[in-house]
C-alpha cells in the first residue's frame, strides 16, 4: 500500500461518525388498576373518598376540644363521653366537607381536561377557581337569610 493510499483510507474513516445502537424506550409500566382509575368517574370517587378519609384523620386531631369550666363538676366518665361525643361530630364535620371538596375538585378537573383535550397546570388553576366560587356561594347561602345548602 503505497502513502497515498493509506491517506485517503485514513481520511475516509476519520469522515464517517460511529454508529451508536438503537436502545428501545422501556414499555410503560400499566398496573391492574390502571384501566379502572384513568376514568373520570374512578378518580372523582376516589377523590371524594381519601378526602373523606384525611377529613376523619384531620377532624380526629384537630376536633379534641378542651373540657370547660361548666364541666369541672361532672364525672370524669361523663366528661369523656361528651368529649368523644364532640370529637364524633367535629370528625364526620371535617370528613364531609373534605370529601365534598375533594369530589367537586376531581370531578370539575377532569371534565375540563376532558374538554380542552390537554393535560396541563391550567386545568387545576381552574377547577380551584371553581372549587373556591362553590365554597363562597355555600357560605353565603349561610350567612344571609337563612337559607341552607346542605353537603
Amino acid at each position: 500500500m503505497s502513502s497515498v493510499e493509506k491517506a485517503k483510507s485514513t481520511s475516509s474513516e476519520e469522515k464517517i461518525p460511529a454508529i451508536k445502537p438503537f436502545h428501545r424506550p422501556p414499555p410503560p409500566i400499566f398496573s391492574p388498576m390502571s384501566e379502572y382509575t384513568d376514568s373520570c368517574v374512578a378518580r372523582t370517587v376516589f377523590s371524594g373518598v381519601a378526602g373523606g378519609v384525611m377529613g376523619l384523620v384531620f377532624g380526629g386531631i384537630f376536633g379534641m376540644s378542651p373540657a370547660t369550666v361548666d364541666d369541672a363538676h361532672k364525672p370524669w366518665k361523663t366528661q369523656l363521653a361528651d368529649g368523644f361525643r364532640s370529637l364524633r361530630t367535629q370528625s364526620w364535620s371535617y370528613a364531609k366537607n373534605f370529601a365534598y371538596v375533594g369530589f367537586i375538585y376531581s370531578g370539575v378537573e377532569c371534565f375540563i381536561e376532558w374538554g380542552r383535550g390537554k393535560t396541563d397546570i391550567r386545568n387545576s388553576a381552574y377547577a380551584g377557581m371553581s372549587i373556591n366560587l362553590d365554597l363562597i356561594i355555600l357560605t353565603f347561602c349561610r350567612l344571609h337569610n337563612g337559607w341552607t345548602i346542605s353537603l
